[in-house]
């Protein structure tokens, strides 16, 4: 975890691009919940005054930090479909990456968005985490809808929860090499499914 050096004399200006990454490694090793405004201004360098005045509350700065790694680390269900040569290969891909995210994050490891889901206090928080999770989840509908219209529902919730085992897995110190080869057996299952139009997904790995 990266921390911002105080220095002596006149207060620090406020690197707000650096104070965002720093509040997103603590967010998202810590948790909501176990971050404090005084742990993140201490660890950032500045004065809590500072800060509030920068960001707001401590759910505005978390706003700010979801939104930061949301079009870094939450573009990998596009680009995995982007760069696709058939919806099984997007499926795929998109699982693998999600094995190589969340096993690498250094000090934070899962997902930000998804282990920010459960047992948030500040309701505001919790629901811009829900709703990054539903937009999600319909974002792999949708592109599972232009092949295979009767599955696309089923399929995207079974993901959903497999990214949510794997991101919790990754909390627990479950190695790369064993997220991608559950990534793997699942991708066989949904390539079966999707070839077979038969129901019971996870059944059928």
């Amino acid at each position: 975890m990266t921390t911002i050096k105080k220095r002596r004399g006149r207060p620090p200006t406020l690197d707000k691009e650096q104070a965002l990454a720093v509040a997103q490694n603590l967010f998202h090793e810590k948790g909501f919940d176990a971050v404090g405004i005084a742990e993140l201004s201490e660890t950032i360098g500045v004065q809590p005054p500072s800060l509030y005045a920068a960001f707001g509350n401590k759910a505005a700065l978390f706003e700010k930090t979801v939104e930061r790694y949301s079009e870094t680390n939450g573009q990998f269900v596009a680009a995995a479909f982007d760069t696709a040569t058939s919806l099984e290969d997007g499926l795929e891909k998109l699982l693998l990456e999600a094995a190589h995210m969340y096993a690498n994050n250094d000090g934070a490891r899962g997902c930000l968005v998804m282990e920010n889901t459960k047992c948030m206090s500040d309701r505001r928080a919790k629901d811009l985490c829900l709703s990054i999770h539903e937009a999600t989840r319909q974002s792999i509908a949708t592109h599972i809808e232009a092949v295979r219209p009767d599955l696309a529902d089923e399929i995207a919730d079974h993901i959903m929860v497999a990214l949510a085992g794997m991101s919790a897995a990754a909390r627990t110190g479950s190695s790369e090499e064993n997220l991608s080869m559950f990534a793997r057996v699942l991708a066989n299952g949904l390539k079966r499914t999707l070839t077979t139009g038969n129901a019971g997904i996870l059944g059928s790995v």
